[in-house]
């Protein structure tokens, strides 16, 4: 008969999981991104943690004695004591019941927008959403969607160091251990561990990325890049490792977040505020911002505002994997102002610039000729 989760989950708290068990809670964590949320909110209470191990003996009733003399808790709290002290009672925590609400005060999980929703569907019916899974021995595995990815991660040891890519026409949404979700473009590489440690959450970003980030007060969220860092403890923002040589481009949509510079200079950044890292001699500066043309992608749309040609462009060969030819300099520095659907055809996207700016656009094959 198999074993109920309840009690594999109480012997991974204890200590005393054996190895089939350890696969099998896996697996478990694996098939639903829910039990990944709320299993990681249980192990990211230290208190409780401890707790758990230390007053987990046979006898629940004394157990809960103990515990209730040695931290003065009054009556109110016993039925959610004894409710975590049982293991047959996990089932409330790990699937919703009053455990759940008592444990994720501490963290809050992003909220994704319908526009946002509707985009994610979008990009999953045009074959957009693909990475490529890289383990630490270089292997590499495609993955078409986030419980995909998800799995590969929890094969792994818990610090064990893992690597997701997309290609130049790709884009792939993932959700760590804790409820993050990143939305990655194209072109972008992140690294991140299976689960997080004590003290941070940290990623490593190279590319472009947008962060729904769960609020965890007691661990910072850090995206760690060659230029410097960005820390905060919940909020969304877009970071941008490309836009400018050697420089982690960031903006802030909500929330509160600092970057750090690689000697450890930290600016506070406010909502509606670009921050750049400049790696040359570690300087920052931060503007006020239109924050729509740096997000919007994250959204399924591109939005320019007095953009020049050949930015325009270069975002659109490098989404549908085409190359650029400009016939003439002149047309480079002509700008474009406009919302184009980012799953949108092609052809009727290049219609839509040249009806705005009188360029003539030509597709060949995989070529986009611009006179």
């Amino acid at each position: 008969m198999a074993k109920d989760i309840n009690d594999i989950i109480h012997d991974k708290l204890i200590g005393s999981i054996s190895a089939e068990d350890e696969r099998t809670l896996r697996e478990w964590i694996a098939r639903n991104p829910r039990h990944q949320e709320l299993y990681a909110q249980l192990l990211e209470d230290a208190d409780f943690y401890e707790q758990y191990q230390r007053y987990h003996q046979i006898d629940t009733k004394r157990s809960w004695q103990t515990f209730k003399q040695k931290n003065h808790i009054g009556n109110r709290f016993l039925m959610h004591w004894r409710t975590v002290a049982c293991a047959a009672s996990f089932t409330l925590l790990l699937l919703g019941g009053v455990g759940y609400y008592q444990w994720t005060h501490r963290l809050v999980p992003p909220v994704i927008s319908q526009e946002v929703t509707v985009a994610i569907k979008k990009s999953e019916l045009a074959g957009k959403n693909q990475a490529v899974f890289i383990f630490p021995d270089g292997k590499r595995r495609v993955v078409s969607s986030d419980a995909e990815a998800t799995a590969l991660a929890q094969s792994l040891d818990e610090q064990t160091p893992c690597r997701i890519e997309t290609q130049a026409d790709k884009e792939f949404w993932v959700t760590l251990s804790d409820g993050t979700r990143i939305h990655l473009n194209s072109n972008t590489q992140l690294s991140y561990t299976r689960e997080f440690a004590s003290s941070e959450r940290a990623v490593y970003l190279k590319g472009e990325a947008y962060f729904y980030v769960t609020k965890d007060k007691r661990r910072p969220f850090m995206v760690k890049t060659d230029n410097g860092t960005v820390k905060e403890y919940g909020t969304s923002f877009n970071v941008n490792t490309t836009e400018k040589p050697q420089t982690t481009q960031v903006v802030l949509v909500e929330g509160s977040i600092s970057v750090i510079t690689r000697n450890g200079d930290e600016h506070l950044v406010k909502p509606n505020q670009q921050a750049e890292i400049h790696q040359k001699n570690d300087v920052v500066t931060i503007s006020p911002t239109d924050v729509k043309p740096y997000t919007s992608w994250n959204e399924g749309r591109f939005v320019f505002e007095d953009c020049p040609m050949a930015r325009l462009l270069g975002v659109l060969a490098q989404w549908y994997d085409m190359k650029i030819h400009f016939k003439s300099d002149n047309s480079k520095n002509i700008h474009f102002t406009g919302a184009l659907d980012k799953y949108g055809n092609i052809t009727d996207i290049v219609h839509a610039i040249e009806s705005v700016t009188n360029v003539k656009i030509t597709l060949h094959g995989d070529n986009i000729e611009i006179k």
